[in-house]
């Protein structure tokens, strides 16, 4: 399966109302999801100007970035991704190129990377030969509550006559 078929199932089980999208990369990859879908809002910026327009853009169904943070320096590519994850994305769909096989990019990322900021390897692509991963972010799915972490276990008045703790 190619990364347009990975993005194309993704849209169809995520079905966002809204989008932003950030990179050259996606805009022909969603056409087919947009031309179903005709109520879905779809926003454009431009990843040289995006950092500058954080503060006046809301939250989005779907952020999807490709082609992006491969060509910023890391520190700023780091912060992107934070604050479209934190503040914008209510899911968040991230093609990156991956490794040393890009000899054009400006900072190269590993799979730890990106783990390291709440992302989920989706799928793993190959593109002339060299990798393009998927991650994604959910809030929804991002921390499951433990069962550790309900009042069975804590000071559950119902439980007091029960328990000595």
């Amino acid at each position: 399966m190619d990364h347009a078929e990975s993005l194309q199932d993704l849209l169809g089980e995520l079905k966002p109302k809204s989008i932003l999208l950030l990179g050259l990369l996606g805009e022909h990859l969603i056409d087919d999801y947009l031309s179903e879908h005709s109520d879905c809002e779809l926003v454009l910026a431009e990843p040289d100007d995006v950092m500058d327009r954080l503060d006046s853009l809301p939250a989005y169904d779907l952020v999807f970035v490709s082609n992006t943070i491969e060509y910023m320096p890391r520190d700023k590519a780091i912060q992107l991704i934070a604050r479209l994850r934190d503040v914008h994305a209510r899911r968040l769909i991230l093609f990156v190129a991956m490794g040393d096989e890009w000899p054009d990019v400006v900072s190269k990322w590993s799979k730890s990377d990106l783990l390291a900021l709440g992302l989920v390897q989706m799928a793993e692509n190959v593109v002339a030969g060299r990798p393009i991963h998927i991650y994604g972010y959910d809030i929804l799915t991002y921390k499951t509550c433990p069962d550790w972490l309900n009042s069975r276990f804590w000071a559950n008045p119902n439980l007091f006559d029960e328990h000595c703790w």
